[in-house]
């Protein structure tokens, strides 16, 4: 099963804070990005348990310098992935995900929507982010 959804203006976070970036939730702030989600869904061999790659293709604008949290600015390409296991009494459904999400719901609340409220993340996730600059200059993320 597969869905896609779109996020503007979503707050991409690093682990250093700096002058530059922006303290939130889920870390220091550093860019924001334009992306298009696409939830992919497998089922598991245990009931109720799914294995769920978001894969995320877009762009963003860096206003601090990720690795250090300098100020900085810069835009370009980002392409990447997220993966969960998760746990939901209901099976996921596309007709849950709105075409636009807004940009400051987290990718985990969107995964819960498309269960229908009821995603638990038991496991995953791991992810591989790569920003390409205009110059062709490369900062990937891993974890």
């Amino acid at each position: 099963m597969t869905a896609v959804t779109h996020t503007s203006d979503h707050p991409d976070t690093t682990s250093v804070s700096g002058p530059c970036t922006v303290d939130s939730p889920g870390g220091p702030v550093w860019a924001h990005d334009n992306l298009s989600l696409r939830f992919g869904v497998t089922p598991e061999a245990a009931p109720d348990t799914y294995s769920v790659t978001i894969t995320a293709h877009g762009s963003f604008a860096a206003f601090s310098n990720p690795i250090t949290g300098a100020c900085y600015t810069g835009h370009g390409s980002v392409n990447g992935w997220l993966q969960y296991d998760v746990s939901s009494s209901t099976p996921p459904d596309p007709a849950n995900l709105p075409a636009q999400e807004p940009g400051d719901l987290g990718q985990g609340a969107i995964l819960n929507q498309l269960f229908g409220g009821n995603a638990s993340i038991v496991g995953g996730g791991h992810y591989s982010y790569t920003y390409t600059l205009v110059d062709g200059t490369k900062y990937t993320q891993v974890g």
